[in-house]
């Protein structure tokens, strides 16, 4: 319990920086979820997976393909399930936005799992990139 109100803390200190993001969820290797909050709180486990491999890929055909599908998403928000096409990857950062750019979602992998973020329209991704890759700089180290 103690971890998880740590997580809290930190998570309100560095993330939850006025209203730019949703929601958040660190997932850890093995797909256990250790802090949710947000949009993201009651996200079921069916979504895990696309999140956790986008960053095992082992080859340019996979990497291709994993960005090609992107990622689906139902958050406590949601009515229905939403298509993010991913529209930015490198070898820590995923960056995806929904149709007609509405909402986004950072993706992060950190050393002992990933840390996804939500945000949605007025924040812009640029904001919200700025929060979260700062914040996982902080956590990388």
């Amino acid at each position: 319990m103690e971890s998880e109100e740590n997580w809290s803390e930190f998570v309100k200190e560095h993330l939850f920086v006025g209203t730019i993001l949703d929601g958040v969820i660190v997932l850890t290797k093995r797909g256990d979820s250790i802090y949710s909050c947000g949009n993201l709180q009651d996200l079921t486990q069916k979504y895990y997976a696309q999140f956790l491999v986008i960053f095992t890929t082992t080859s340019e055909e996979q990497d291709s393909a994993a960005c090609q599908k992107g990622f689906i998403l139902q958050t406590a928000n949601d009515d229905q399930e939403i298509k993010y096409i991913i529209y930015s990857k490198n070898f820590c950062s995923v960056y995806a936005m929904s149709r007609h750019n509405r909402s986004g979602i950072i993706v992060c992998s950190l050393p002992y799992g990933v840390l996804i973020a939500t945000y949605s329209f007025p924040c812009t991704s640029v904001k919200a990139i700025e929060i979260v890759e700062n914040t996982c700089e902080q956590l990388r180290r």
